[in-house]
């Protein structure tokens, strides 16, 4: 099974929100890479990307078939 936390609905967009608020050294990227794939299986659920908010972690992850924003609660919450 799988689980995301949020998800961001934009119009017809979903967009998945996965918080993963841990030091960089326990962060599971397999795991992240496992849940949004399981996410995408499912038609209704194509999102063009993913976010996930970390405790330190900014960078946009595009070795997969959907691109993984990686970025600080810091900044996620300026965002919001």
């Amino acid at each position: 099974d799988y689980e995301i936390d949020f998800i961001l609905e934009v119009g017809d967009v979903v967009i998945p929100i996965e918080v993963k608020y841990r030091n960089p050294n326990h962060m599971h990227e397999p795991e992240i890479k496992n849940t949004i794939q399981q996410f995408q299986k499912h038609k209704e659920n194509k999102a063009p990307f993913v976010i996930v908010v970390t405790k330190d972690i900014i960078k946009l992850d595009k070795e997969n078939p959907t691109p993984i924003l990686y970025i600080p609660l810091r900044y996620w919450l300026m965002l919001c």
